[in-house]
């Protein structure tokens, strides 16, 4: 019992100090030693309660254990608190408390920002998905052929805000490889500007094909990333995200080829006569030649993604099998 006695003061000794020096000492980082600290301190607090549960040989629970008991809990707390909150402390910097106050603002801000961002993304996808399915219900194929009209508006707003996600990974709220979001971004932003330019491709159902790939790429997507940011991540929607992901990018890479290929003859590459009546002669010339060069560089862009994309399945699946054994 004294020795028992005799560790206990000692590790309540023990957070105190480690306590005073959080506290002053500048925001450090969680280290192994505060996971040891909160070990040790649930192990005396499970003594503390055997012994009082047992009545410690025949005596009565005294005024000393319930003490005891209640430093334990209220150490313990604060070991808690301090290793969950450790990583606003340290971005704070300095360790003031105004600094850890400014701190979880920031922090505050950016997780309701990126919250709000994912949010708008997923409502927008899941209109524009919504449109398309009840317009081919309803109107079968000749639904197919004003649907650029109905959600190109939407479509357009939803890729332009997708240029941000590169600001997101290089500012650090999002965790995610820079060189795949951006070849993705570029890739949908040129041939949405290219089904913008040239009308005659707005009433293909190629097109129809590719914004619907594109609404499932990011219905996957988006929905994971809400489930992150509520602390909620989900096994199957982690496994969607990144394993049916994979053949549905590939997919649409090999639309949005195709439909550049259909728009090579709408464009041609000569000058126009100044009284040409037909719209693939009043397109920009150079236009026709930036497409053809932008072949090579989409099929090396798809394979540098999906090789990215696999690696990133590879990783994420295996941490979250670490994670459960």
């Amino acid at each position: 019992m004294m020795a028992i006695e005799g560790k206990l003061s000692f590790g309540v000794k023990k957070m105190n100090g480690e306590q005073a020096n959080h506290l002053g000492g500048g925001g450090a980082e969680v280290t192994s030693v505060a996971l040891q600290e909160e070990e040790v301190l649930r192990s005396h607090l499970w003594l503390c309660r055997r012994r009082r549960c047992s009545g410690g040989g025949g005596a009565e629970v005294t005024s000393v254990d319930l003490q005891e008991e209640e430093v334990l809990r209220s150490h313990l707390w604060i070991c808690r608190r301090r290793r969950c909150s450790g990583h606003i402390c340290g971005s704070a910097g300095g360790g003031a408390p105004g600094g850890r106050h400014n701190g979880r603002r920031m922090l505050s801000f950016r997780h309701t920002y990126i919250f709000v961002y994912n949010l708008l993304q997923f409502c927008g996808h899941t209109w524009i998905l919504t449109n398309i399915i009840a317009r081919f219900l309803s109107f079968g194929k000749d639904g197919l052929v004003d649907m650029f009209h109905s959600v190109g508006l939407v479509m357009s707003l939803c890729q332009l805000l997708s240029f941000l996600e590169l600001f997101h990974i290089a500012d650090g709220i999002e965790k995610a490889r820079l060189l795949p979001r951006l070849i993705q971004v570029t890739q949908k932003n040129v041939l949405l500007m290219t089904v913008i330019l040239l009308e005659e491709l707005q009433s293909q159902s190629m097109v129809c094909l590719l914004f619907l790939l594109w609404n499932l790429q990011d219905l996957l997507r988006y929905p994971h990333e809400l489930l992150c940011l509520m602390d909620r991540p989900s096994v199957s929607m982690l496994w969607s995200r990144y394993t049916l992901w994979i053949p549905l990018y590939a997919l649409s890479a090999f639309t949005e080829g195709f439909t550049l290929y259909t728009a090579l003859p709408h464009i041609s590459p000569v000058s126009p006569p100044s009284n040409a009546q037909n719209s693939s002669l009043t397109t920009p010339t150079h236009l026709h030649f930036v497409l053809i060069g932008y072949f090579p560089l989409l099929l090396l862009g798809a394979s540098v993604t999906v090789w990215q994309l696999l690696k990133e399945r590879r990783h994420y699946l295996d941490k979250w099998n670490k994670k459960r054994k």
